[in-house]
């Protein structure tokens, strides 16, 4: 019985030794492994993959120009053990840094935070390095040109047919010293939005610039302008989008009217057309912005800085502006600023 009983004893205490060294080797097995293998960005063509810093935990993710950060689709690589939040697949916004948590197979984490950054445009022409004093513009003459004798109207005019310069673009400027008149490009940092008329034809119908900024460019661009308002580029560049606005001069003459035009009903309208030419100067394309719209029962005007598209103007050496209305005696006006260009690959 004694022989039995120390028997059965060591048994138990077998099963029992089996039972401690498999929990042992059990916890002994489980994974602490968190961290990210790999993280691309795959609705995007081609996909973008990501630079991982495992020291830093830190994922930097450089996209093209123009992304939309807030629908990125990701595709992330852990080990095999270990699950990540947001999860492979989701479609994640990353307008500001998102962190994901990489949880192991013992309950254990780590945080890995991912930044994500677009391109920014080879060229930005935002006009704040161009010298103005408060509440002022620059309407020309650009004085490195000569003026010509031009006769307009039976009368002899000194024209000087100049620009002014931005970074590596003319922004041209015709200036009759005669009649002290202007067309094509001025710049500003007038924001005078009560007072009507053609005193007061350099504030934009705004508080600042775009974005807050202090100078734009004011286009006074009529279609029968000589020359027509234009910019050229010192090298081939591709447009991708500026930012418009209606001068105050413009919107109060499309609300109420004038002794030159009336106030706009149905059926009105004040377009801005942009139109590329390369280097042998033929045309592009043309891209067309309202600034205004009273057609098919509309009543839209511009009352703010907003996107005008002309990625679909291309490669181009020179774009040339035109601003058609409806209405003759309408201002024919549109300001300007924040053109984001890149280099032509």
């Amino acid at each position: 019985f004694y022989t039995m009983k120390k028997s059965i004893l060591s048994v138990f205490f077998m099963v029992f030794m089996a039972m401690v060294y498999t929990s042992c080797t059990k916890e002994e097995a489980l994974s602490g492994e968190k961290s990210i293998l790999s993280f691309k960005i795959v609705n995007l063509d081609p996909v973008v993959e990501a630079s991982i810093d495992p020291d830093a935990k830190t994922i930097a993710i450089n996209l093209p120009y123009g992304t939309d950060l807030s629908q990125l689709v990701v595709e992330i690589s852990v080990p095999a053990s270990a699950q990540v939040t947001p999860a492979s697949g989701d479609t994640v916004d990353f307008s500001s840094p998102v962190d994901f948590t990489v949880t192991a197979e013992d309950g254990t984490t780590a945080t890995f935070t991912a930044t994500a950054s677009a391109q920014k445009a080879d060229y930005i022409y935002d006009f704040e390095d161009l010298t103005l004093n408060a509440n002022s513009y620059w309407k020309g003459p650009d004085t490195r040109v000569n003026p010509e004798t031009v006769n307009l109207y039976g009368t002899d005019c000194q024209v000087y047919y100049g620009s002014f310069r931005e970074q590596n673009a003319e922004f041209s400027n015709t200036y009759n010293q005669t009649w002290d008149s202007w067309s094509g490009f001025a710049y500003s940092n007038m924001t005078d939005k009560e007072t009507a008329g053609y005193t007061n034809q350099f504030s934009v119908y705004d508080n600042s610039g775009a974005n807050g900024s202090n100078n734009f460019a004011v286009s006074y661009a009529p279609e029968y302008a000589t020359p027509i308002s234009n910019i050229e580029f010192d090298t081939i560049v591709a447009p991708q989008k500026m930012m418009v606005n209606n001068s105050t001069y413009t919107y109060l003459d499309i609300k109420n009217g004038s002794q030159y035009s009336k106030a706009f009903t149905n059926g009105d309208y004040l377009q801005l057309e942009a139109e590329g030419f390369d280097a042998d100067g033929n045309s592009t394309g043309k891209v067309e912005f309202y600034l205004a719209d009273y057609q098919n029962g509309k009543s839209d005007v511009i009352t703010s800085w907003t996107e005008m598209d002309l990625s679909d103007l291309g490669k181009v050496k020179k774009i040339e502006f035109k601003v058609k209305s409806s209405q003759s005696g309408t201002p024919t006006y549109f300001c300007m600023d924040n053109l984001e260009a890149l280099k032509a690959q």
